[in-house]
């Protein structure tokens, strides 16, 4: 019962219908967010936060490269993480590859200098180090760069085949700093993804995008009520979309 409808005595025969009325129930429970930018709005400052290894520095490069093909968008990148050589390094790749500047900033006072610089630019997207939920101390220094003072939008990302034990633990200790939304990556790994729905029904979040793979910017997909409750059903179709 949902939205105060039911199933009707011949949808309950039709096992197609079923699973129809299932999938309307469940897009019913999602909640999502729009684009990140789109023209006419005022600039936007987005960073990515998480934990090692769930994709934040792709999922910047694709989330860049929609908001300049899609809505002519102008966009800086910035990166706080100083801990991994590498990670800088691609995304300076992916700067030159889109004529975009990037900066590397070391401290608040950097970061909120950078903003000053960036001052025209339609888009900041912001890159950051991962984190253990455990580590406490690494937390409390990125909500220096990013809490409620830096006017920063928090978007918590999440993998899908994470245990959701762990991303709760994940979702509890990045609280720390303000969360607006939810990116969940790496699809194309998990086998069920039930917490497409779970977790942000937990903590009344909305889904910004979904990613299903690692090519810049293809598997970067807008988060839709109806796409999400597919995946979560297992939809073959929308499995064969997801691929293409």
């Amino acid at each position: 019962d949902y939205a105060g409808t039911r199933m009707n005595q011949q949808q309950h025969l039709d096992p197609h219908q079923q699973r129809s009325f299932l999938c309307a129930t469940l897009a019913g429970l999602v909640q999502t967010g729009g684009p990140l930018w789109s023209a006419g709005d005022a600039q936007k400052k987005i960073s990515l936060i998480g934990a090692t290894g769930v994709g934040k520095t792709t999922t910047i490069a694709k989330l860049a490269a929609r908001a300049i093909s899609e809505n002519g968008a102008r966009v800086a990148l910035v990166t706080i993480d100083t801990y991994r050589i590498a990670a800088v390094e691609q995304l300076k790749v992916y700067g030159e590859i889109m004529g975009i500047p990037v900066e590397v900033v070391f401290s608040p006072e950097q970061l909120q200098e950078s903003f000053r610089r960036h001052r025209d630019k339609d888009l900041i997207l912001i890159d950051t180090a991962g984190r253990s939920p455990q580590d406490q101390a690494r937390i409390e220094e990125l909500d220096r760069f990013l809490g409620s003072h830096s006017e920063v939008e928090n978007l918590l990302v999440l993998a899908a085949p994470t245990a959701e034990r762990l991303q709760q633990k994940s979702l509890a200790a990045f609280g720390r700093l303000p969360i607006s939304g939810l990116i969940f990556t790496k699809l194309d790994e998990s086998d069920c993804c039930g917490c497409l729905i779970n977790l942000p029904l937990q903590c009344n979040l909305p889904i910004h995008c979904l990613t299903n793979g690692q090519n810049v910017p293809e598997d970067l997909l807008p988060a839709d009520p109806q796409l999400v409750a597919e995946i979560v059903m297992g939809e073959e179709e929308t499995a064969r979309r997801m691929a293409v």
